[in-house]
């Protein structure tokens, strides 16, 4: 399996999205989130390296187990990305407060929506990337990183597969 790295400016972007912004989000039972990108390009059975993880955007609701993201500034900082520095979106982050970290039906209509702009970039791989931010007992916050793939039916109703990637595989650099 490949290894995912998080650069430790976007690691601090979700660390400052969690603990300053969203802190009374999370603590209401809402998620907080964002968008994850890396060089434009990238095999990923190479590794993968999160160079930008950003927030939700200024227009994005938030509510008990939830988060709709602001699309409109996804494609506003995508543009700037991947024009002016060589970016493209790989996928997202988001909080899970309680559960088991299995992304929910609205993560799977989520990521087909990164999977069809994957598509429309015609991006070297048609996977896509959710990190579920899952609150431990002990308070701290364990990325739970899934992979999502076209072309394998794994859950009913869903033209996507995905897999759940061992977090041992996701280091900070």
């Amino acid at each position: 399996m490949f290894e995912i790295t998080i650069a430790p400016l976007a690691l601090q972007n979700i660390e400052d999205e969690i603990f300053k912004r969203g802190r009374d989000i999370i603590a209401d039972g809402g998620e907080v989130g964002g968008f994850l990108w890396s060089q434009k390009g990238v095999d990923w059975w190479s590794g993968l390296n999160i160079q930008i993880a950003g927030d939700a955007g200024p227009n994005a609701e938030h509510g008990f187990r939830m988060i709709n993201f602001d699309m409109p500034y996804f494609h506003e900082m995508n543009a700037v990305l991947s024009v002016d520095h060589g970016m493209e979106c790989v996928g997202s982050w988001h909080t899970h407060k309680v559960g088991d970290g299995i992304p929910s039906d609205a993560d799977y209509e989520h990521v087909l929506s990164l999977l069809d702009y994957r598509d429309r970039i015609f991006a070297r791989t048609r996977r896509a990337l959710l990190l579920i931010f899952l609150r431990t007992e002990d308070h701290r916050w364990e990325p739970i990183p899934w992979v999502f793939h076209r072309n394998q039916i794994e859950r009913p109703g869903n033209p996507v597969g995905c897999g759940r990637v061992d977090p041992a595989y996701v280091k900070g650099e």
